[in-house]
């Protein structure tokens, strides 16, 4: 039976305020097993209507300038799930761990192609809320797309009320369903590495009221989280891990400049002899 992968940060409204301090965050509950077999979509061939209304500050964006991200759904102990993945070089396809197993092999169709590879988790046999929630897919051949998404691995980007870009299909109300479009909203830092207990390679996120911010809803995972300036292209500081399960609009993500983070990417792309844009200078086709 095949399991349909589908995308994963949502953008909802918020119901709380901001969180006040570090053992306040709410801790995740486990995740259920991670499929074997994911089918995704990709973004670039969904049919969105860019002038829609705004939703918790996540807006519809235009499919063709996200033409390396991908999503899809999967069912695990009966229930839906969702997640999102984003190409970070031609045949480099990254996730969250909770996503797809170990061994796992993930699979979506572009124009009359269809493209496969498998996938490896950052510690095999994950099935925890915690870091480290990264995997790798490498696929069989290169996948064509405007541009491939950047890693950057700078940390010190991450400080507190830093603003981050988060992208994916975002519920319409807390606890709702996804409508299947594609947003991004803004995001920020509230809790920095080594704040969220028992994760060193998390950092959380509050969504204000008053500011309308966007945040991860439940069943989202996997979704790149951007780091944006004026003066700087986009690029992936970490990927959508947990939601707060109290509802107050709180974003756990995980950070792939970590040293677990790091050590995982160079070591799955010296591997398998693959160039990641950010981490290797001569990979091709980046987003700059």
């Amino acid at each position: 039976m095949r399991h349909v992968l589908m995308a994963l940060t949502a953008l909802g409204l918020l119901c709380g305020s901001r969180l006040a301090a570090a053992d306040d965050v709410a801790q995740p509950k486990p995740w259920p097993p991670a499929p074997m077999q994911l089918h995704l979509l990709a973004v670039a061939a969904l049919t969105q209507d860019t002038t829609g209304a705004k939703l918790g500050n996540g807006t519809v964006v235009s499919p063709s300038a996200w033409t390396a991200s991908f999503y899809g759904t999967f069912t695990a102990n009966g229930q839906g799930f969702n997640c999102t993945a984003t190409l970070v070089g031609p045949r480099s396809l990254l996730t969250a761990s909770h996503c797809i197993a170990d061994g796992g092999q993930v699979s979506f169709q572009r124009g009359n192609q269809t493209y496969s590879g498998q996938c490896e988790q950052a510690k095999p046999g994950y099935q925890s809320p915690e870091s480290p929630d990264w995997a790798m897919c490498l696929m069989t051949e290169d996948v064509p797309a405007t541009a491939y998404e950047t890693i950057n691995l700078d940390v010190s980007v991450l400080h507190k009320d830093q603003k981050l870009l988060l992208a994916g299909f975002g519920c319409q109300q807390i606890g709702g369903s996804s409508d299947g479009k594609f947003r991004t909203g803004p995001g920020f830092v509230e809790h920095v590495l080594g704040q969220v207990t028992g994760d060193p390679d998390w950092i959380a996120t509050y969504a204000a009221i008053a500011r309308g911010d966007a945040f991860i809803c439940p069943g989202d995972s996997g979704g790149a989280v951007f780091y944006e300036e004026p003066q700087f292209p986009r690029a992936v500081v970490a990927v959508n891990s947990h939601y707060d399960v109290a509802g107050r609009g709180v974003s756990f993500l995980a950070v792939l400049g970590t040293p677990a983070g790091r050590a995982f990417l160079t070591a799955w792309a010296q591997r398998h002899g693959q160039l990641l844009c950010g981490v290797q200078d001569n990979a091709p086709k980046c987003l700059h």
